[in-house]
C-alpha cells in the first residue's frame, strides 16, 4: 500500500488553445470567448485522434525554450515547458 503524504501546491499554469496562463485565459472566458478556432485538416484523408484546435493568439515557443531548441523538441513538450516555467513564475519560484 501506498502511504499517503500530503502536497502542496504552489503554483498553477495552463497552455490551452484559447490563451497561455491562468490570468489569460480566465480573461477570455470572462469574456465569453469560450474556445479556440478549429484547425483545418492538413491533408486530405489524415486522420486525426481527437478535435485539434489552433492557438490563438499563436504559441510563441521561444518565449520558454532556446529558440535553437525548438525545431528539436516535440510540440508536447515545448507546450510541457512552457507551462512548468509558467507555474515557477506563479509560485515566485
Amino acid at each position: 500500500m501506498i502511504a499517503r503524504r500530503p502536497v502542496v501546491l504552489t503554483g498553477a499554469s495552463i497552455v490551452h488553445p484559447a490563451a497561455v496562463g491562468v490570468p489569460a485565459l480566465r480573461d477570455r472566458l470572462a469574456s465569453g470567448t469560450t474556445a479556440p478556432r478549429s484547425a483545418p485538416r492538413c491533408r486530405p484523408g489524415l486522420v486525426v485522434p481527437g478535435p485539434a484546435a489552433v492557438f490563438e493568439p499563436e504559441f510563441e515557443a521561444e518565449r520558454w525554450v532556446d529558440p535553437r531548441a525548438v525545431r528539436k523538441v516535440s510540440i508536447l513538450s515545448r507546450h510541457a515547458v512552457a507551462a512548468a516555467r509558467l507555474a515557477l513564475d506563479d509560485a515566485r519560484f
